[in-house]
């Protein structure tokens, strides 16, 4: 599930003049997210550290899914005959409540969170432990039932892999029916930004099959004031769709999404840096997940990230703090597989992965 362009929006809080001279924005920024940022930078520039701490909990609160997506990379635990089971609301608080102390911002995703029964009671408690910022991750299905879960968001992402809704009831396993609700539910959300104060964001997983769809996307998106966010097809394991690596299709695509970029019109959402990785998908790239803090509906916390330990986690609640959980997966880990230093030739292409590390090393150029 996509978390990168959360990332670019708590930079662009920190370094965007005009955010510092309007006031009231000023308490969605708190000086442990400055500090949390900066202190990653000078670790990782002039210590050459691995070990940083994460700039955003992803929390997945669920893994009940009313979609099939070809591509999910939780589909093993969608799947699953055997559920995990979900927190109960008061862990979900104390869970939530924890992680605030350690981490910034806070990112919901699934499976599909909107089928989480206290979904909006989540949210909502989050917003009452001022997380810098708060994001949401959907199919899109069910916004039509959950208006009210905007108050809480600052953003909001919807996946999106084609306007086609033949296309789209293929690549998700979905009837037409579903795929012409998701359209229409994301044309009456976009027009709620201005009045409930939150950022939309298409997110796009680009497969040999869709290449074409996603520049109809992207005028869409210009058309209903959206932000547009891709990433190249993976499967379990951070293993890119080989048909992408050497297709012409594909790079013409980046090629145009980076011109986009550069023009300024403010539309794509992944950085430039990023969009110029991932256009050649034969290059591997040295990946450190510790800045993305990934935790299972039962609380269970992956260290160092749920592709390289889906099977070895310590639960939160079981200790006093989110940090204390945190080094005892560490040690963990480190028993089983030696000191985790991050993955030097990784074959993600993750934005998830790739993007705050950019931001930590390219912090001047990042916003490119």
């Amino acid at each position: 599930m996509p978390v990168s362009r959360f990332y670019i929006w708590h930079i662009e809080f920190i370094i965007n003049h005009k955010f510092f001279m309007d006031l009231k924005n000023l308490n969605k920024l708190s000086l442990d997210g400055i500090k949390r940022i900066c202190g990653n930078m000078l670790k990782r520039k002039i210590f050459g550290s691995n070990d940083l701490k994460p700039l955003m909990l992803c929390y997945y609160v669920n893994y009940d899914c009313n979609f099939s997506c070809q591509f999910c990379s939780r589909k093993e635990e969608v799947n699953s005959i055997k559920k995990v089971e979900q927190l109960s609301l008061k862990d979900s608080y104390r869970l939530l409540e924890m992680a605030r102390k350690s981490i910034p911002a806070v990112y919901f995703t699934g499976g599909e969170p909107l089928l989480h029964p206290h979904i909006e009671a989540i949210v909502q408690k989050a917003k009452e432990l001022k997380f810098n910022l708060i994001a949401l991750n959907t199919n899109g299905s069910l916004l039509n039932r959950h208006w009210e879960i905007l108050d809480g968001l600052d953003v909001l992402v919807v996946s999106l892999h084609s306007l086609n809704e033949k296309r789209i009831a293929k690549i998700c396993g979905v009837n037409e029916i579903s795929s012409s609700q998701i359209i229409k539910n994301i044309e009456d959300c976009a027009k709620l930004q201005k009045l409930k104060k939150f950022k939309m964001t298409i997110n796009c997983v680009i497969t040999p099959d869709n290449i074409p769809d996603v520049y109809e996307i992207l005028d869409f998106c210009l058309k209903n004031n959206l932000k547009l966010s891709i990433v190249p097809e993976e499967g379990r394991g951070c293993m890119v769709n080989n048909e992408l690596k050497d297709n012409p299709e594909y790079k013409k695509l980046i090629e145009h999404l980076i011109k986009i970029k550069k023009s300024k019109k403010g539309v794509i959402f992944n950085s430039t840096l990023y969009l110029e990785i991932i256009q050649d998908l034969s290059n591997p790239f040295s990946c450190i997940p510790s800045l993305l803090s990934c935790v299972a509906p039962d609380g269970q916390l992956y260290y160092p990230c749920p592709e390289i330990s889906n099977k070895i986690a310590t639960n939160i609640l079981h200790y006093e703090s989110y940090d204390l959980a945190a080094e005892a997966g560490k040690a963990k880990f480190n028993s089983l597989f030696g000191k985790f230093i991050g993955c030097a030739e990784a074959n993600t292409f993750k934005a998830a992965h790739i993007e705050p590390l950019l931001l930590v090393e390219n912090p001047l150029n990042y916003l490119g």
